[in-house]
């Protein structure tokens, strides 16, 4: 564990000017090289399922924080989505969204004393590390839209989560 702490200090030194301090690497994030989103294996239940429209979203939210997209970023940021369905007829939905903002260290920039450590990161190949993280959690009825179909009230709660963690991110940046 301690080399590997050692290994994420590395990675912060030199994304981070000398004088930065950890708390800060907000500011530091102006671009990114791509948006994901993860979904829970659960997240279909609550009818979260469309990660093209929460990429859009996403995209749109960073951009309007003035965060770009660059192909020389190596900072990818993820949307992950966790949720399940509970109460009678699963009606309802517990859901939770975080915004994170990830670096790939390759294997080898990756020091451990551990053999097995070792062979894990040498057959993954390389590892992603959080830089930045914030999230949100709600519950939220899954209301029958009038005209039939599946219900979008979940995923609108998601949508607004986004803006919200985008939001919060803003505010960190200015410290």
């Amino acid at each position: 564990m301690r080399t590997f702490l050692m290994g994420f200090a590395a990675v912060l030194l030199v994304l981070l000017p000398a004088h930065s301090e950890a708390q800060n690497v907000p500011s530091e994030i102006n671009r990114y090289r791509a948006v994901s989103v993860t979904f829970s294996e659960n997240a279909g239940k609550c009818n979260l399922a469309d990660d093209a429209m929460l990429k859009a979203k996403l995209t749109s939210e960073l951009a309007r924080a003035g965060v770009q997209q660059s192909d020389a970023s190596r900072v990818v940021a993820n949307y992950a989505v966790s949720a399940n369905a509970f109460g009678p007829l699963n009606i309802n939905c517990v859901f939770s969204t975080t915004l994170n903002f990830l670096v790939r260290l390759g294997a080898e920039n990756i020091n451990t004393d551990d053999p097995a450590a070792r062979a894990a990161i040498d057959r993954l190949g390389s590892v992603d590390m959080i830089i930045y993280s914030n999230g949100f959690f709600g519950t939220q009825n899954q209301k029958q839209p009038p005209a039939g179909g599946k219900s979008t009230s979940v995923r609108d709660r998601v949508l607004e989560n986004i803006k919200l963690s985008v939001d919060k991110f803003v505010a960190d940046r200015k410290g």
